[in-house]
């Protein structure tokens, strides 16, 4: 019986090692992964148990902070030969190696190279070889070593760029990269993972309770959420607005489901965000069941909502209406809660049109579309401007509002605006945003003059604060 090794360092492998691995039926599968979570734990053993695989553990991110390259060389290779050897496996037998990086740190691959063995590269979400963002990400890790990180640019390692890598599998849908050594192969895994054998779907569920397989076939609205650490470096320059870091989902929730808890929500394998505080009255699904498994229950969900995350790509094709916001809600999640007034303020006061001018026009035009579509009749009563852009004895007219959230615009312009205050008040003990006040000034001269006297309140029933939103004009 041959020997093959999987390895991957997230638990989103899971379901890349079954649907690539399932018909090698007179192998002897190991699947080399990192989770120290008892309910991935749980899901992994009970896999185990159905002869899916055989699990051995490992952590990802031993020898990451030492400072001496050699040292570090030294230390992988023992740490691997170690956790092969207690298995009885020969890593110079072993016939085939898969490996699947979801970050930096990459050590069973540098094992494969400093041992001069052959293995395959299975990308981690579309685009991820093409686009380097791996690579390019890697000085955000404080945790890793300079030596650590030059080891791996050294060895081409994360992305497979040696002679050691004899192919890579891309996911369906991402740009191939010809540069990058060995044979190429493009694999749909959704689409595999649902032609796979009855039987085996069978032994995948079976990990699975009734109940859970329940709140997936019944789901309609699907929020995907990222994990706390990787939330709470996007939210680094939010710690005096923000304050759980849960609070982007509680606000996205807010805006877009303000007043229902018919939603399904999946936590982040390596998630504990206390979601039961917030969401209730939501079902909470099981965060060991990689999102890909879906597959393999539901034919169609009405909506996803994720932010900065992957997961929703890998279902793609079963989703009606996917909401999928980038890490930029997260970096500017200080104007969330004021664009959200300002879209409501059009209705209110039966404004024609609102221009915001912002310097990241660009950027905040996927969240303001979203507000929009919500919540009033026409989007296009809304426009986005870049400050270069801006002209205003271009915009005239009645019922016509233009304004910013950026104090320098107003300095650049030489204007002594009035301005929207937005009041912020935490209702409870467990709220997500802080108190506090941020302010929009308006630019031009306003033909609605309700707009003097304006005044409104808004409750973020998720978030758990509430926001009063005035007018003053200062001298």
């Amino acid at each position: 019986m041959s020997d093959i090794i999987f390895c991957g360092d997230h638990f989103g492998s899971l379901s890349q090692c079954i649907t690539l691995l399932h018909n090698h039926k007179e192998s002897k599968i190991f699947y080399l992964i990192s989770a120290n979570d008892d309910m991935l734990l749980d899901i992994l053993n009970k896999m185990q148990s159905e002869n899916l695989f055989e699990i051995i553990l490992f952590d990802y991110r031993l020898y990451a902070d030492i400072q001496n390259a050699e040292k570090i060389s030294n230390n992988i290779c023992e740490y691997f030969q170690m956790l092969l050897k207690e298995k009885n496996i020969d890593i110079n037998k072993v016939d085939e190696i898969f490996v699947s990086n979801s970050g930096t740190y990459c050590s069973f691959e540098i094992f494969l190279m400093l041992v001069g063995k052959e293995y395959t590269l299975v990308e981690f979400s579309q685009n991820e070889f093409y686009d380097r963002r791996l690579l390019y990400t890697i000085e955000q890790y404080k945790s890793i070593s300079t030596a650590y990180k030059e080891l791996i640019t050294s060895l081409g390692a994360v992305i497979g760029n040696n002679k050691f890598c004899k192919r890579h599998i891309y996911i369906k849908g991402s740009k191939i990269d010809h540069t990058l050594p060995g044979k190429i192969s493009v694999v749909d895994f959704s689409k595999k993972l649902k032609l796979l054998p009855i039987e085996y779907k069978r032994k995948i569920l079976n990990v699975y309770s009734q109940n859970l397989c329940k709140q997936i076939n019944d789901m309609e609205v699907l929020l995907l959420t990222n994990s706390e650490s990787l939330t709470k470096k996007a939210l680094s320059n939010a710690n005096n607005y923000v304050a759980k870091t849960i609070a982007p989902y509680t606000i996205l929730m807010d805006i877009i489901h303000c007043n229902t808890n018919d939603f399904v929500i999946k936590p982040h394998p390596y998630g504990n965000f206390d979601f039961e505080t917030y969401f209730d009255k939501a079902t909470i699904i099981n965060k060991a069941f990689p999102i890909e498994f879906v597959c393999l229950i539901k034919k169609k969900i009405k909506q996803a909502i994720s932010i900065e995350t992957s997961a929703t790509e890998k279902i793609s094709n079963i989703i009606v209406d996917n909401i999928k916001l980038s890490r930029f809600f997260m970096l500017y999640i200080h104007e969330i809660i004021d664009l959200y007034c300002i879209i409501k303020m059009i209705d209110i006061l039966k404004l024609r049109k609102v221009y915001l001018i912002s310097s990241h026009a660009e950027s905040l035009m996927q969240i303001v579309n979203l507000m929009a579509k919500t919540y009033i009749k026409n989007k296009s009563n809304i426009v986005l401007v870049n400050p270069s852009q801006y002209k205003s004895n271009e915009i005239l007219g009645k019922g016509i509002l233009i304004l910013t959230l950026e104090k320098n615009i107003c300095i650049n312009y030489k204007l002594n605006p009035l301005k929207l205050f937005f009041i912020r008040k935490q209702i409870d003990n467990d709220s997500t945003i802080s108190n506090g006040t941020n302010k929009a000034y308006i630019l031009n001269d306003y033909y609605n003059e309700l707009i003097y006297k304006y005044k409104n309140k808004h409750i973020f029933y998720y978030s758990k604060i509430q926001v009063e939103v005035k007018s003053l004009l200062e001298v």
